[in-house]
C-alpha cells in the first residue's frame, strides 16, 4: 500500500509554519512482499496517506500519518495481490527554513497482506513495527493550503501469520501528491 509520503506543515515559500497540519494525498507505489508461499514481488497499485499533527517549530512538523498500498498483478493464470498499510509518527524538517522543500522520517507499527489465486491462499501479518522515509516540497496555492508532490520508502516487518512458519513483511516506495490544510497561523 502505500503509499506516500509526507505533506508538510504547510505554508512554504517564505511564511512561517504552525498550528494544526493535516492532508491527504493519492500516489502509486511499487511493493515487494516476501514470505515462503507469498504471492510475487515487485507488484504496482494506487496509494494513499492521511496525516494530522502540528509544527513544532517553523522549520519542525510533527505528524500521525497513515500510509495504505494494495495492489495486484496477473502471473501464470493467477491474480497475486499485495497490502500494506502502515501508521507512523513521522517527523519532517525543513533544512532551508521559508524554503518548501523536507524531509521526513518517522516509526510506527503495520501489516502486510498476501494472496495468490493460483494458490488460493491469503495471509495477513499480525501488526509488526514500520518505519518511513521520504522527501517532498510544499507549493503553498492559498493562505491556508499547500500542494505537495512527494516520494517515500515504508517498509513493515510484520510477523508470523497463521499457517506460515516464516515472518511476512513488505516495503513500498511511492510518488504521489497531498493537499494539506494548515488551520492556524
Amino acid at each position: 500500500m502505500l503509499a506516500s509520503l509526507n505533506a508538510a506543515p504547510l505554508l512554504a515559500q517564505g511564511t512561517a509554519r504552525w498550528g494544526v497540519v493535516a492532508g491527504f494525498g493519492i500516489g502509486r507505489g511499487s511493493a515487494d512482499v516476501h514470505c515462503a508461499g507469498c504471492s510475487s514481488s515487485d507488484i504496482g497499485g494506487p496509494s494513499m496517506t492521511a496525516r494530522v499533527g502540528g509544527a513544532l517549530r517553523e522549520d519542525l512538523s510533527l505528524v500521525a500519518e497513515l500510509d495504505a498500498f494494495s495492489g495486484s498483478k496477473y502471473v501464470n493464470f493467477a491474480t497475486n495481490s499485495s497490502s500494506l498499510e502502515a501508521l507512523n509518527v513521522v517527523a519532517q524538517w525543513y533544512p532551508r527554513g521559508p524554503s518548501g522543500y523536507f524531509v521526513s522520517a518517522g516509526l510506527g507499527g503495520g501489516r502486510v497482506g498476501s494472496s495468490s489465486g493460483q494458490l488460493f491462499s491469503e495471509y495477513q501479518s499480525p501488526i509488526g513495527p514500520a518505519y518511513k522515509v521520504g522527501v517532498g516540497y510544499d507549493i503553498k496555492v492559498a493562505k491556508t493550503l499547500a500542494i505537495t508532490p512527494f516520494a517515500s520508502f515504508v517498509y513493515v516487518a510484520g510477523g508470523i501469520p497463521k499457517g506460515l512458519t516464516e515472518k511476512l513483511s513488505g516495503s513500498v516506495i511511492v510518488a504521489g501528491v497531498n493537499a494539506n490544510l494548515n488551520t492556524m497561523y
